[in-house]
């Protein structure tokens, strides 16, 4: 299937766009509270489900099963069915010409474009099979970066670098005064901005360049990334989209080293990627560390563990580009194994990488929290922020840690087994369940009851009789604040 010309959705203007939006919200092509509309975009991203995505779409009441079949399940429906899903927002004949719908052989309307759902945004974007500068929609890893960089408070500005579809900075303009969303694809960029007329958002700028070139001299609250991160073999094709180097992390190290002057006083930025683990290379935070550079800006990698993905990654990008799973699939599928072997790529780690510049000169510092594989852990925003207040308190050193206020962290709950304990996280937690021994646990309770941690050491060392208990117990108190079962509590 042949990219369609994105030149043409320029025939429809704004307001159009616009009218189009609120048809599909009052149809409720975007319910994020309908369960059956969630299951059925999740089995049309996947192509051994999509036959059932299409057989149920096909049993939904008018307007919205067309919409969906047409819309997003690539199922051609009839000139009646397109009149009652869009209604008359506009006549038939206008959507062809923008080529948002085109005719089949048979004479069935379908669009050759994708009209995903993130939350309660629409977002048009390309089937990624398309080519290989396709423009990519709301994928998982997508919702999760803008889960881990939602702005606890509203912040005057933010910046989505190669933001494709533009699903980020939609879902992020809420609690933005201004956002502004960056790519170095013209299509890329095209599909950006009628997304935000289509979903009535007027606070994105989308401007089209390489990385940060056009925002040069500009810097940000917030600033969110997902560069392509796939390590391409020497003979397959450049897929913009999807390929970050050879290695696959050369996009996301340029930048990384590129990031800190974008950043304002007291700003995050958050960026998702699955990093390569070669043979020979240094520690992955020591490299992400020396790529930021010195200076006032620190550097938490929330880092996901789990078995070895090498397979399943191959797989699943083979998928993306041959979704027939026919024998280019398993060719491409072989040719990115293979490529693994000769870079001597040990591992994939899949990553949130964040970056917080202090508000002054105070020298920042470099922290690797585990996660749990992000398809069964929540990053959240205030789980980040948790993190950070951890480490803020961590590296202002011991005499800090000892006067302050310490307390279990919210959603972590305790069982004993015998004379174990453990630890279990809240929804939001990143972390498997820890175990603790019976000192452990009546160390973390004397520090959530005290005013201090200084104060429930030295009671701790005086009920011993022994003043080196407190030393050592320091030094618990501090793995249970990085591990996060401890956190900075107000005095």
């Amino acid at each position: 299937m042949a990219l369609p010309d994105v030149d043409r959705l320029r025939a429809l203007a704004p307001d159009e766009w616009r009218a189009l939006g609120r048809r599909l919200a009052a149809i409720g092509y975007a319910a994020e509270a309908s369960e059956s509309i969630r299951e059925l975009v999740s089995q049309a991203n996947n192509p051994a489900r999509a036959p059932m995505a299409k057989w149920h779409a096909r049993r939904i009441n008018a307007p919205l099963g067309p919409a969906l079949r047409m819309l997003l399940l690539a199922d051609p429906v009839t000139e009646t069915e397109v009149r009652a899903a869009v209604g008359d927002v506009l006549p038939l004949e206008r959507w062809l010409e923008a080529g948002l719908l085109v005719r089949t052989a048979e004479g069935a309307i379908v669009s050759p474009y994708l009209a995903s759902v993130a939350g309660e945004s629409v977002i048009l974007c390309d089937n990624l099979s398309s080519g290989a500068q396709a423009v990519m929609g709301p994928g998982s890893s997508t919702l999760q970066l803008v889960l881990a960089s939602q702005p606890p408070r509203r912040v005057k500005s933010a910046l989505d670098v190669g933001c494709g579809a533009g699903t980020a900075a939609i879902l992020l303009a809420p609690q933005c005064d201004r956002v502004v969303a960056t790519d170095i694809s013209e299509r890329a960029v095209a599909l950006a901005r009628v997304n935000t007329w289509l979903n009535g958002v007027e606070n994105v700028d989308v401007r089209q360049g390489d990385m940060f070139a056009p925002v040069a001299g500009e810097s940000f609250d917030l600033v969110v990334a997902q560069p392509p991160f796939v390590a391409r073999p020497d003979d397959s094709p450049e897929t913009t989209f999807l390929v970050g180097g050879s290695r696959g992390d050369e996009l996301a190290l340029r930048l990384l080293r590129e990031l800190r002057p974008h950043l304002a006083p007291g700003a995050t930025a958050v960026m998702i990627a699955e990093w390569p683990i070669i043979e020979g290379d240094a520690p992955l935070e020591d490299r992400l560390g020396d790529i930021l550079g010195a200076g006032d800006a620190s550097l938490l990698l929330v880092l996901a563990d789990g078995p070895d993905v090498r397979d399943e990654h191959c797989v699943h990008y083979a998928t993306l580009l041959e979704p027939s799973m026919d024998e280019a699939w398993e060719r491409n599928a072989i040719r990115r194994r293979d490529h693994f072997e000769g870079i001597q790529l040990c591992e994939i780690r899949p990553a949130f990488t964040v970056v917080r510049r202090s508000w002054d000169d105070v020298p920042g510092w470099t922290s690797v929290a585990p996660s749990r594989r992000f398809s069964s852990a929540r990053v959240t925003r205030d789980r980040i922020e948790a993190m950070i207040a951890a480490r803020d308190l961590d590296a202002s050193g011991v005499q800090a840690l000892r006067v302050a206020r310490l307390r279990v962290a919210d959603g972590v709950t305790f069982t004993q087994r015998s004379e174990r304990f453990y630890a279990r996280f809240g929804e939001d937690g990143i972390s498997d369940d820890m175990m603790l021994d019976e000192n452990a646990m009546a160390l973390l309770q004397a520090v959530h009851g005290a005013r201090t941690v200084g104060e429930a050491l030295d009671s701790l060392a005086a009920s011993f009789g022994q003043p080196e208990v407190a030393t050592e117990a320091l030094a618990v108190v501090r793995n249970a604040l990085l591990g996060g079962l401890l956190e900075p509590g107000s005095h």
